[in-house]
């Protein structure tokens, strides 16, 4: 499925970050952090833990910040909070 659909089906309230890469890679991702899952959404949606947050920030200092047609549905100010939230957690 491409992208924008994904999206679309998924309406997610900000993403942060980006990965090319194809199912193979998407499922390979989702074993790797399905014990993250959130328990209360679909499989899409993981809970924040540093391995993630660090594959986050790898992503984003590699590839930048995703821009259209990944942009958050939230306004700048709250992307930015939301992003610094979920990347500068208080220690686990």
């Amino acid at each position: 499925m491409k992208p924008l659909q994904r999206f679309a089906d998924l309406m997610p309230d900000a993403v942060l970050a980006a990965e090319p890469g194809g199912e193979q890679l998407e499922r390979q991702r989702h074993r790797e952090y399905r014990e993250f899952r959130s328990p209360t959404a679909r499989g899409e949606y993981f809970q924040p833990h540093p391995a993630l947050i660090e594959h986050i920030r790898t992503l984003r200092d590699t590839l930048g910040v995703p821009t259209y047609p990944f942009r958050s549905m939230l306004s700048a100010e709250e992307s930015a909070a939301l992003v610094s939230d979920l990347l500068d957690p208080p220690d686990f």
